[in-house]
């Protein structure tokens, strides 16, 4: 059994994540294409050592993460069935990745290889070193973190792998990392799972794909969507409230929000030089959709049962 003893410069006074990186500051929209470079704006693909094809990097996402890493003093211990074997921080490989993804903060690397073994590999890991502020950001979950318990939602973010990281991710490791208390965290947001829920394309066209994350909340209507470009890269992420206000708070945007940004911008189309009739009939439904939620609210809120979920 391996004693990770290479490891033992990590100060355990300081924090510690154990990062995967493709599925987490990366995609796997298009992973490791075999032998091919796919370049995409906001985009790189990397290539860290002889034993792998390499990982592409989300760049916005990596130095977002890297300035979180940065403001904590983070140490980023590198999990990876593909970079072996385990490597100390001056070996040749994590070098270069350090140097390539511009992070001093990187001091190793973990080969877990696949399964239920890089949960317990990470474990042993973890437990050798006794770390006691420790992170796991892994878009890999209960298939290979068997451990629930010891893998929890306060040690484990887990990022859908088909987009990486998202907003909510980020901002969940932001306040980990600062140490707010579990409460803090329950009445600032609400972490949806992403990894397990099943997606639904919703519109597909030759540029943008839309996809829902099938995850009915109290209503019965799912809560996430992201919609991706034909090259696989994220273009937006659009979270709705999920659940009553009144029971779980302004976690998410409505409806009416986001009709109301298109009604916004089909109206600033219709004031300027390609005016045309179709997108004034789809203004006008708008308008009237908007409309009819609007009283709906009202409706609601006058018989006292707006922000509760009752009909």
């Amino acid at each position: 059994m391996h004693d990770f003893s290479y490891l033992k410069p990590i100060d355990v006074a300081k924090p510690a994540v154990f990062l995967d990186l493709c599925g987490v500051i990366a995609d796997t929209y298009f992973t490791r294409p075999q032998g091919i470079e796919r370049l995409n704006v906001g985009t790189t693909y990397v290539k860290t050592g002889p034993y792998c094809m390499g990982d592409r990097i989300h760049v916005p996402t990596w130095k977002y993460l890297r300035d979180l890493f940065s403001h904590y003093d983070v140490q980023v211990v590198v999990v990876s069935s593909w970079l072996r074997p385990y490597l100390s921080k001056d070996h040749a490989d994590v070098v270069k990745l350090r140097s390539f993804l511009e992070f001093e903060g990187i001091v190793g690397s973990i080969y877990t290889g696949g399964g239920y073994q890089r949960g317990e590999c990470v474990k042993r890991c973890i437990e050798a070193l006794e770390l006691t502020t420790w992170l796991v950001v892994d878009d890999a979950r209960e298939q290979m973190y068997l451990d629930t318990a010891y893998f929890n939602d306060r040690r484990f973010i887990h990022p859908h792998g088909r987009y990486g990281l998202g907003a909510k991710e980020l901002e969940k490791i932001d306040y980990l990392l600062s140490g707010k208390t579990d409460a803090f965290l329950e009445n600032l947001f609400q972490l949806e799972d992403l990894k397990m829920g099943n997606t639904h394309t919703v519109r597909k066209t030759e540029y943008t794909e839309v996809v829902k994350l099938v995850q009915p909340g109290p209503g019965g209507a799912s809560h996430q969507y992201h919609v991706v470009s034909e090259a696989g890269d994220r273009l937006a992420n659009i979270s709705f409230q999920n659940g009553p206000i009144l029971a779980a708070g302004v976690n998410g945007i409505q409806l009416e929000d986001l009709m109301a940004i298109c009604i916004d911008r089909l109206s600033d189309f219709q004031a300027g030089p390609f005016a045309c009739e179709p997108k004034q009939v789809a203004l006008e439904h708008l308008r009237q959709a908007l409309n009819a939620l609007d009283a709906r609210t009202a409706d609601r809120k006058a018989r006292n049962v707006e922000g509760k979920l009752e009909q």
